[in-house]
């Protein structure tokens, strides 16, 4: 009940923070927890992260590079040789000042150099976004996009990958191609998060999750004493979907499968 429960990795730091209220800026991060909250970065940059807050794998590995490929702006044209943002390059060394305009502009598969696993700029991409995991919030590929502009960047790699459509991205319209993640089809699908129950004096200790079709009378229904909505799951032969339930084994922290 304490932690988040995502199920696969965010693009953006998290925390518990039990502070949190519904709207608040980062809150209700995992579609389940209030208070697991973005941190740190972008439009949750006012949010401080503490020591313990989770960071996502690409932001480890970009952050492990020292920059984004997408900080290779000289090329006129697109190469058709794979590169990334070096820090440690300098003049003369193989690959780097790839873009003729940045020393730390590097090829990779190229005369040896070996391409990371994470953070590089493919031909066969350069119109896609490229997560190492599918992200918890929507996005597209925005020709239109500039550096530093709300969404911009998703990947890491590509300045055109472009969240949107929902918290503090919901002012950038998804069109209909728009890419979503498994966690937002799952509770779009299931209709509602578990935060909505929000009538609980103390944390239950049975699972609990938002059933649009809940009525009063139905078993699990009404679990909260304020919204029908509001089911018991792992009771009285009420099972728990796969996603969107709150668990008090996990209530304090977030947890990805």
């Amino acid at each position: 009940a304490n932690q988040c429960t995502f199920p696969t990795e965010p693009s953006a730091p998290y925390f518990f923070d039990e502070t949190c209220q519904m709207g608040q800026l980062g809150c209700l991060a995992d579609g389940v927890h209030v208070a697991c909250r973005f941190c740190g970065e972008g439009d949750y940059a006012s949010i401080k992260c503490p020591s313990a807050a989770h960071r996502s794998l690409v932001q480890a590995k970009v952050e492990e590079a020292g920059g984004s490929p997408a900080y290779c702006t000289g090329f006129v044209n697109p190469p058709m040789t794979p590169y990334y943002w070096e820090p440690e390059c300098k003049l003369g060394m193989t690959g780097c000042h790839a873009d003729g305009a940045h020393v730390q502009c590097r090829f990779c598969e190229y005369d040896g150099v070996a391409c990371p696993d994470l953070g590089v700029w493919r031909p066969q991409t350069a119109n896609q976004c490229t997560f190492p995991t599918e992200p918890s919030a929507p996005y597209f590929f925005d020709e239109t996009c500039q550096m530093g502009q709300l969404g911009c960047l998703a990947d890491g790699v590509h300045v055109a990958c472009r969240f949107c459509g929902e918290g503090d991205y919901a002012s950038i319209k998804c069109p209909s191609a728009a890419h979503r993640s498994l966690v937002q089809a799952k509770v779009e699908e299931a209709g509602g998060s578990p935060a909505y129950c929000t009538g609980f004096v103390n944390p239950p200790m049975t699972p609990y999750y938002w059933e649009p079709e809940c009525k009063l009378g139905m078993t699990g229904c009404h679990a909260d004493g304020a919204h029908v909505q509001c089911r018991f799951c792992e009771y009285d032969g009420v099972a728990c979907p796969d996603l969107g339930v709150w668990r008090p084994q996990t209530a304090n922290q977030c947890t990805f499968p």
